[in-house]
C-alpha cells in the first residue's frame, strides 16, 4: 500500500518536472527606448532562445518604412554581429524590395522571403524549410513583428519546445512572454488563419460585454 502511494507520488513529481522542462524557452527583451526601430535594434525587438531574433521590419513600420540607409545598415550590421546570417522576411510590401535587397546584400546577409498575410500561412513544405532555418541564428520579421511573426514563433514553440497550442498562443499574444514590447499576435477574428496555423482547434469567441476576446478549445 505504502509503495503504491509512493510510486504515484514519484510519478506525479516526475511528470511535473518533465512538463516544466518541456516548456522552457528563454526570451531577452530590451528597454522600450531601444526598440523603436531607429537602430541599432529593430522595432519591437526581442531574442528567443539565444538565436531567434524577432521584431519589425528594419525599415521601421513606425515611420512608414522611413529609416535612412544609414539606420537600416546599423540594424543589419548589429544583427550580423550577433551571428545572424539569414533574414526570414514575412512581409509583403512590394515597393521596398529592391532597396532592401541592395542593403542586406551590402552587409552580407541572406534572405528567406516568404510573404504571409492573415489569409496566407506557410504550407507543410514551407514550414519545414522555415523550421530548419530557425535552428541557426536568424532574424525573423513581418511589418510590425507582431501577428505573422508571432504565429511563426508560436509554431516553433509547439513543435520545437513542447508547448501546447494554448501555451504558445498565450506566449505570443500582446503582453505575452514572447511578444514584443509594442505588441504581439492580436486576438481578433481576422487572425483566425494565423492562429490555426499552430492551433488547429482554435475557435474565436468575442465577449461583447467586456469588449475583449478570448480563445476556447473544442
Amino acid at each position: 500500500m505504502f509503495l503504491n502511494i509512493a510510486a504515484k507520488v514519484f510519478l506525479s513529481v516526475f511528470l511535473l518536472v518533465a512538463q516544466a522542462f518541456a516548456v522552457t524557452s528563454e526570451v531577452e527583451k530590451f528597454d522600450s527606448n531601444l526598440v523603436r526601430g531607429e537602430g541599432p535594434f529593430p522595432y519591437n525587438y526581442r531574442i528567443i532562445d539565444g538565436h531567434i531574433h524577432a521584431g519589425g521590419h528594419p525599415f521601421n513600420p513606425k515611420t512608414s518604412f522611413g529609416n535612412s540607409d544609414k539606420q537600416i545598415l546599423s540594424i543589419l550590421n548589429y544583427l550580423k554581429a550577433k551571428g545572424v546570417k539569414t533574414i526570414i522576411d514575412l512581409d509583403n510590401t512590394s515597393r521596398i524590395q529592391l532597396r532592401y535587397k541592395r542593403l542586406y546584400r551590402e552587409v552580407g546577409l541572406e534572405r528567406f522571403h516568404l510573404p504571409l498575410s492573415s489569409d496566407r500561412v506557410p504550407n507543410a513544405e514551407e514550414w519545414e524549410d522555415l523550421k530548419e532555418a530557425m535552428r541557426e541564428p536568424v532574424y525573423i520579421h513581418c511589418t510590425w513583428g507582431a501577428d505573422r511573426t508571432g504565429a511563426v514563433i508560436a509554431k516553433y514553440l509547439v513543435e520545437e519546445k513542447g508547448y501546447s497550442p494554448k501555451e504558445a498562443f498565450e506566449a505570443v499574444v500582446t503582453g505575452g512572454s514572447h511578444s514584443g514590447l509594442f505588441g504581439g499576435l492580436k486576438k481578433i477574428s481576422a487572425n483566425n488563419k494565423l492562429i490555426k496555423f499552430f492551433w488547429p482547434d482554435y475557435t474565436f469567441t468575442p465577449i461583447r460585454k467586456s469588449g475583449f476576446n478570448e480563445s476556447t478549445k473544442k
